[in-house]
């Protein structure tokens, strides 16, 4: 295995400590905002070098695949040591979630000034997402398959399944649809809803569209009146 730079350990290190942190490997965009990058584009080519040096690999096609090869060779003593992986998340934490009012498509899709509040919530109500966000939805398109305007859908920056309910970057914005494997695309659906049902080709689809998958869902219900 050929030597990596430091910029290549750099990464390879988060790679790692991400997988050991949440279980699954990092997004080529959380890769940018570690980084501190603007184009994933960059964080492409920075991945396929480490590959072609061995260093890590990923499965095409799959969503988060990247694994970090083992027997990497170690950082010049020169090189700070990497930060050990940080303990495990309590579930019965108090984590603040970003609830926005409208999430955006790539590259930029969460602006400050979409953001209307943060909504503190128990991580074992929510499958013990590691990094939550919420979207407040304002469209009545939903109510068929129970989710009203007003209601918040927590999302954790997980791998998607198919037929998980997830949110999907879509041009300039984003849609809140199940995400449905095909042989030859993916299908963009969701039941009782009037909105319409969308058919990505195979070449034109990344799992990195998949900004998160829905954990759960808040709804907050006025107090009766008193008699």
């Amino acid at each position: 295995m050929r030597a990596l730079t430091p910029r290549q350990l750099e990464i390879v290190d988060f790679v790692r400590n991400y997988s050991a942190k949440h279980g699954y490997p990092p997004s080529t965009q959380e890769i940018a905002v570690m980084l501190d990058v603007v184009s994933t584009g960059g964080v492409h080519q920075h991945l396929l070098a480490i590959r072609r040096k061995g260093a890590i690999t990923w499965e095409p096609q799959k969503v988060r695949s990247l694994r970090v090869v083992d027997a990497v060779p170690e950082p010049p003593a020169s090189t700070p040591p990497s930060s050990p992986p940080p303990q495990p998340l309590d579930p019965w934490q108090m984590p603040k979630v970003d609830v926005y009012a409208r999430v955006r498509g790539l590259p930029d899709p969460f602006p400050p000034h979409l953001l209307v509040e943060q909504l503190v919530v128990e991580r074992r109500l929510f499958a013990f997402g590691a990094n939550l966000f919420g979207l407040r939805l304002s469209s009545d398109a939903f109510t068929g398959c129970g989710l009203l305007p007003g209601d918040v859908v927590v999302f954790d920056r997980r791998p998607v399944r198919s037929g998980d309910l997830a949110l999907v970057s879509f041009g300039a914005d984003s849609i809140l649809r199940n995400v449905w494997e095909k042989a030859d695309g993916v299908e963009l659906t969701i039941t009782g809803s009037t909105a319409p049902t969308i058919f990505i080709r195979s070449p034109d689809w990344s799992p990195e569209l998949v900004m998160g998958v829905a954990v759960g869902m808040v709804r907050r219900v006025a107090p009766a009146a008193a008699a």
